[in-house]
């Protein structure tokens, strides 16, 4: 069942997606479940994910709907079945928790991205080092470092990243283990993945890459 809290990514199954124009892109939609019933979700309003701006669902229409939870990304078809107006306006959504599927899928969407990054050892393996991304996704980055550096494979790393987002810097506190290291002729690459991230912190680097990817798109078709 899902929970009260729980953030959602909706997708118009229609492709309409309220005359914003987009063309060749998948517009998608974050919202929160604030209520729940047997075969009922009711969410917060959704905002467009590409314009930031409050997207507004008639009755009727067609949704594919996907959450994270417990580190695994769950997809199931909906659609809205009312509105809800009190002092918190929210839509109604069908649910049917037999539709629900897990997607196989080996990692999220991955970017190519400078961002600042501060690593230590939780055991002080290591003393602490910063450096600076080469790629990042939901489920892990990689980070240029100097070849004179030692790391273990599946060794813990407390991460601090800063992301920015909208105008803003969001500092992530993160837990991730070291899948390789591999040295080159200037710089090595370190290879993460990320242990037990939050829905929230997922949410936020997916976002990120998300916007970035649309960025770039938007450059090259200039």
């Amino acid at each position: 069942m899902i929970k009260i809290g729980t953030f959602l990514q909706l997708e118009e199954i229609s492709k309409n997606y309220n005359n914003d124009n987009v063309q060749d892109m998948k517009v998608t939609f974050r919202c929160r479940v604030i209520e729940t019933a047997e075969e009922e979700l009711i969410i917060d309003l959704p905002i467009n994910e590409l314009t930031d701006k409050t997207a507004f669902f008639t009755e009727g229409v067609a949704l594919k709907v996907s959450y994270i939870q417990n580190n695994s990304v769950f997809v199931f078809p909906s659609k809205v079945i009312g509105k809800r107006i009190d002092n918190i306006p929210g839509i109604i959504l069908s649910y049917d928790k037999d539709r629900v599927k897990k997607v196989q899928r080996r990692e999220f969407v991955r970017v190519d991205s400078l961002l600042d990054i501060s690593i230590r050892s939780p055991y002080d393996n290591f003393s602490p080092v910063t450096g600076v991304t080469r790629d990042i996704s939901g489920g892990g980055l990689s980070v240029y470092m100097d070849n004179n550096l030692e790391f273990n494979e599946e060794e813990s790393l407390d991460i601090m990243l800063v992301l920015p987002m909208e105008n803003t810097l969001e500092y992530l506190h993160l837990q991730g283990s070291v899948v390789r290291f591999q040295k080159e002729e200037t710089k090595g690459i370190l290879s993460v993945k990320f242990n037990d991230i939050s829905i929230q912190n997922q949410q936020k680097i997916i976002k990120f890459c998300y916007l970035e990817q649309l960025r770039i798109k938007r450059k090259e078709m200039k």
